[in-house]
């Protein structure tokens, strides 16, 4: 499947509360493309709130707030991630 492909199906999956999928999805999207940023903010989102792993959650954010720093996501995410620690 291509990766827009992936990120649909993804996001079919999160839409029926099979999460594991979704995440399994994305995780597939970014073997083959990591700085995909739409990828990584919805692998954080997965992290955050239905299959809480912090260390996939700083992963996917962290990425992409080195990718697009100065966008308002990455101010969002730098944030969450600080009451992290």
């Amino acid at each position: 499947l291509h990766n827009s492909a992936r990120m649909n199906l993804g996001g079919c999956y999160m839409n029926l509360k099979n999460y594991e999928g979704a995440k399994q999805q994305i995780e597939t999207v970014l073997a083959l493309e990591p700085d995909y940023p739409e990828a990584l903010i919805n692998l954080g989102f997965i992290c955050y709130k239905f299959i809480p792993d912090k260390d996939c959650l700083k992963e996917a954010w962290g990425r992409y707030i080195e990718l697009k720093p100065e966008t308002k996501e990455a101010e969002q995410f730098k944030q969450i991630l600080s009451k992290l620690n």
